[in-house]
């Protein structure tokens, strides 16, 4: 298989740290991230349920003065345990504030007001953290059990709305024991408050990382104009193949003959290759007919060739779902190589990874044996 070219790629959405799951911010229990399960100790308290019930959305167990917060630009993330939701401070980019709503931690949490009071990280809920960033990691760290969650709107799949509110939530600051699983409050440490903010946005889902399942999603096909599920179009083959690609891209032009010729010397039932533009020659949305016009330069009918560009930038289907690896300015290089494993759609691959043995062509010859 051939090895990729690589010019510089356009900067996707650089967004907040972590939101690829790439260098992301701790979490109450979530991977990589502050302890929330075992050890003793924690938080002072007897460690609140957080679920929903008949709580004044208004009646915040602490007060409200001091330091406050008020996040926006937030996301919000689908996650097995349930969701995960991160935001900055548009006054000061290096403040985050994480909340995480867990399922797996008793009933489903529902809409309505959740009282902080008394929650300790191993065991919370409605989880509210915050946090100062420095070089996308936590410097100092929060956590909040006092105040109330009014969670209005609780979806459960992809583009379905989440929104809640704080009242009279208390940040207290606090150290992290991770070998016990325990968070510590700092003495004389520093207080923020969150006292009226609103959050509202759809649930997306986290993208895959290599190593993960990557969840099914949908492309345009430049010559059917159907869209057709990734998960239909790796189902029956050991290897996927995907490879990204624009109109103005030179390095991809020398690339795409080579890939497609080596694409076409492996039987279709073990490997599919498709081609995912995101940019035409003028770095903008392509249309349909120019898909099938840049196909054809290639000898190809545009029936392995896919549109992923949603009016606001290029890729935005395909990162949303598979993590491109970017770099600290967001950036990624053209063209841009991913891998997944047929029938279990593994993430097998992608350029950028630094874990990776060898190129895409290593890991489709593994997964073709």
């Amino acid at each position: 298989m051939p090895g990729a070219g690589g010019v510089g790629g356009g900067g996707g959405e650089g967004g907040l740290p972590g939101a690829g799951g790439e260098g992301g911010l701790p979490g109450a229990g979530g991977e990589g991230g502050m302890p929330g399960a075992g050890g003793e100790g924690g938080m002072p308290g007897a460690g609140g349920e957080g679920g929903g019930g008949p709580i004044d959305p208004t009646a915040g167990s602490g007060t409200c003065s001091g330091t406050t917060f008020a996040p926006d630009d937030g996301v919000a993330f689908l996650e097995d345990y349930g969701t995960y939701v991160q935001a900055l401070d548009p006054n000061d980019p290096a403040t985050a504030l994480i909340v995480e709503i867990h399922d797996d931690r008793g009933e489903p949490v529902t809409v309505g007001g959740h009282d902080l009071a008394g929650n300790t990280l191993r065991d919370c809920r409605v989880c509210v953290l915050a946090c100062t960033v420095v070089n996308n990691r936590c410097s100092s760290i929060y956590f909040a059990d006092e105040g109330v969650v009014n969670i209005t709107a609780r979806g459960s799949d992809v583009n379905e709305p989440l929104a809640f509110d704080l009242h009279r939530v208390r940040f207290k600051q606090v150290t992290i024991d991770q070998q016990a699983g325990q968070a510590n409050l700092v003495p004389n440490g520093d207080s923020w408050c969150g006292d009226g903010y609103q959050f509202e946005s759809p649930l997306r889902a986290r993208p895959a990382e290599v190593g993960d399942t990557v969840r099914d999603f949908s492309l345009q096909n430049c010559a059917t104009e159907a869209f057709d599920s990734i998960h239909d179009i790796a189902a029956d083959v050991r290897a996927l193949w995907m490879i990204a690609t624009a109109g103005w891209c030179p390095a991809c032009r020398e690339y795409l003959p080579q890939a497609l010729a080596a694409g076409n010397d492996v039987p279709e039932a073990m490997l599919k290759t498709i081609v995912i533009l995101g940019e035409n020659a003028q770095y903008g949305q392509p249309t349909l007919a120019y898909c099938r016009q840049y196909a054809s330069t290639y000898g190809e009918d545009g029936s392995r060739f896919y549109i992923d560009h949603n009016g606001e930038g290029s890729f935005a289907t395909t990162f949303s779902y598979m993590w491109p690896y970017v770099g600290d300015q967001g950036e990624f290089g053209l063209p841009w190589n991913a891998v997944m494993a047929g029938g279990s759609f593994r993430y097998e691959y992608a350029d950028g990874f630094e874990g990776a043995r060898g190129g895409a062509g290593d890991a489709i010859n593994r997964l073709l044996r």
